[in-house]
């Protein structure tokens, strides 16, 4: 075993030392605990539709499903540094919403990030909407908050009732990063895309299509890195600070 100071991570991780023991090399941050880049969390990306559902159409012939996978292949490499990062669909695929959340379920991942584009009748509406999930019968749903057994497992639909606090918190801190980028805000709702995530989950609006202004940016390259960027930061703020949760 031999240890050195290799000083930081790019991405403000700081490191003091290495350690080689049994060929796996180990970096230990300040506090002496292991690194948050060492342990690579799992962070699954869905681009929202796909395939025959192109989701909302642009006022310029832009469609959401190829913007939205844009968005989410310059997410993967902004989180690449200090995450492994799997996306839900890497081309034009049409995926059922339960198959999105399965994939992060079963990667035991350690958040679920869905990426959409508003629309709107009219050319005014703009900004982003992070949403974390809320029940439609009262504020958190029918189960939430249940304290399951071992031998008795919650329904499909109500895996992500085990993770309000943490999914809120989330949509808190990418409300933050967001806040240079775009006007952001934030809302609960009963999304079916999130009530399947046995983990913290939000879905993100981006911006609108049907905006002039904001379809322009979701198709500049520049803008998207900027964007995906933000989203980037708010990930590894929320990973880097949350507890870990008890299932």
């Amino acid at each position: 075993m031999s240890c050195q100071y290799v000083g930081t991570i790019p991405g403000r991780i700081p490191v003091l030392a290495v350690v080689l023991f049994g060929g796996v090399i180990l970096a230990f941050g300040a506090a002496g605990r292991l690194s948050f880049a060492a342990q690579r969390p799992v962070v699954v990306v869905d681009p929202g539709h796909g395939g025959d559902d192109v989701g909302v159409r642009g006022s310029q012939g832009a469609v959401e499903k190829d913007r939205m996978l844009a968005l989410a292949l310059e997410l993967q490499k902004a989180l690449a540094p200090t995450c492994r990062v799997e996306l839900t669909r890497s081309g034009d695929e049409q995926i059922d919403l339960a198959q999105r959340t399965a994939l992060a379920n079963h990667l035991e991942a350690s958040v679920f990030v869905s990426l959409h584009a508003g629309g709107s009748f009219l050319h005014g509406p703009r900004g982003a909407t992070i949403f974390f999930f809320r029940g439609a019968q009262g504020a958190d749903g029918p189960a939430a908050g249940a304290d399951f057994g071992q031998e008795e497992q919650p329904r499909w639909e109500h895996l992500q009732n085990r993770h309000l606090a943490s999914s809120r918190s989330l949509a808190k801190v990418l409300l933050d990063s967001l806040a240079g980028v775009l006007d952001t805000s934030l809302v609960g709702a009963p999304l079916a895309v999130l009530a399947g995530a046995d983990l913290p989950a939000v879905l993100i609006e981006v911006g609108y299509l049907t905006h002039p202004f904001e379809a322009e940016q979701l198709g500049n390259p520049e803008a998207l890195r900027a964007l995906a960027r933000a989203i980037a930061a708010g990930v590894a703020d929320f990973l880097e600070n949350a507890a870990p949760e008890k299932h």
